[in-house]
Formats: structure tokens, sequence, C-alpha cells
């Protein structure tokens, strides 16, 4: 494989592995819609009169975000909005790890997120990593638009 096509590799990698976490996340949170309000309850940040609606519009978002990072829709749009949703998860669970409280999360099922601070730090690590992709993609297809226009 030549330099050049390993370079266009990598960004079809990196946006293909967002798509199978936003799925595989959105999926869960749309399952199991009640499990994922009551992990919202815990969380303690939510009124209450708006973890029902939370609880739908973010795997929603999600998988819309994984859809339209699979066909590659409106990236100028859905990127950002990526890229602002992994810096809210990585706030929360960061808050968490300095706090030291275990957030539950809805993303990995109840069994992932309740084993303390080693999985918090791979939440946390995951959600930096989403948010760091999706600017690196963001900048890099703006920047490959440019190149051709």
């Amino acid at each position: 494989m030549s330099g050049r096509r390993a370079i266009h590799v990598i960004p079809r990698f990196l946006r293909w592995t967002l798509v199978v976490i936003l799925a595989w996340t959105s999926g869960a949170k749309l399952f199991f819609t009640s499990a994922f309000a009551e992990r919202l309850r815990e969380t303690g940040f939510l009124p209450e009169h708006l973890i029902p609606l939370i609880a739908v519009a973010v795997p929603v978002l999600e998988l819309v975000l994984a859809i339209t990072l699979a066909f590659r829709w409106c990236l100028g749009a859905s990127l950002p909005v990526l890229v602002g949703l992994s810096t809210v998860f990585s706030g929360i669970h960061g808050y968490g790890l300095i706090f030291g409280v275990m957030i539950p999360c809805g993303c990995a099922g109840r069994v992932m997120t309740d084993d303390g601070a080693a999985t918090g730090v791979i939440l946390l690590g995951t959600a930096v990593a989403m948010s760091v992709i999706s600017w690196w993609l963001l900048f890099a297809e703006t920047g490959a638009k440019r190149a051709t226009t």
C-alpha cells in the first residue's frame, strides 16, 4: 500500500470507528430507554421533567450522527455536533473521576459501567478520543474540500 493511499485509509477507519461506537451506544439506549432514563436520574444532573426527553433525544441524536458519518452526509454539521456531544460526555465522566463519584453511563449497560474508577477512566478516554477524532475529521474533511475547489 502506498503512503498516499494509507493516508486516505486513516480518516475512513476513524470515521467508521465512530459510526460503530455511536450505533452501538444508541442501540443500547434505544432498546432500553427506561433503563437509560434511570441512569440519567441517578446522575442528578438533570431536572426530573427533562429526563424522558433526554432519554430519547440523546440516542436518536447518536443514531442520526452514526448514519450521517456512515454515508458522509452533512459532515460539516454532524462533526461539530459530535464534538459537542462527546465533550459533554467527557465532562460528565471527568467530573465523576475528579470528585470520586461513579457516574452511571447508559452507553454500555449497567454491568460495564458499575465497575468503579477503572471503568470511569475507560469511558472518559473513549469520550475524549471521540471528541479529538471528530475535530480531526472535521478539519480533514474541510481541508479536502478546499483542496478540490
